[in-house]
C-alpha cells in the first residue's frame, strides 16, 4: 500500500518482541532506528478519565504467537478520538511511540502512549 510506504519511510521497521529491547530509548525524532511494525489489538479498555481529566483507552497489542509479550498502550487526545470506535482484532502499525517510565502499575513492563494517529 503506498499509504503504508510513505508512513514508514526512513523508520526500522521492527517485531513488537524487539520492543522489549529499546526500553528507555526515544522514540521523538524520526531515524532509522525509530518506528516499528503492525501489531494487533488483543483488548481495549472502556474509556476512561485520567487523573489530569483526559479521556483515554489503554490497548493490550501483541503478535498473536505464543509465549510472546504483550505491550500496553495508552491512546490520549487525537489518538484517542480517531481510535475509539476500534475493535479488538485491529491490525495497527505503531509509529513513534512516547515510551512510559518503567513502572509497577504496569507490571514493570514496557509501555507506550500515544495522543496523535497517523
Amino acid at each position: 500500500n503506498d499509504e503504508i510506504s510513505i508512513l514508514t519511510k526512513g523508520y526500522k521497521i521492527r517485531k513488537l518482541g524487539e520492543i522489549q529491547k529499546v526500553r528507555g530509548s526515544s522514540f521523538k525524532e524520526k531515524n532509522s532506528e525509530n518506528g516499528f511494525g503492525f501489531s494487533a489489538v488483543i483488548t481495549k479498555s472502556t474509556n476512561q478519565i485520567a487523573s489530569n481529566g483526559k479521556k483515554f483507552l489503554k490497548w493490550q497489542v501483541g503478535t498473536l504467537k505464543q509465549n510472546e509479550p504483550e505491550t500496553s498502550i495508552f491512546l490520549f487526545d487525537e489518538a484517542y478520538d480517531k481510535n475509539v470506535s476500534c475493535s479488538e482484532g485491529l491490525l495497527v502499525l505503531l509509529l513513534n511511540p512516547n515510551v512510559l517510565p518503567s513502572s509497577a502499575k504496569f507490571g514493570n513492563k514496557l509501555a507506550f502512549s500515544f495522543d496523535k494517529s497517523w
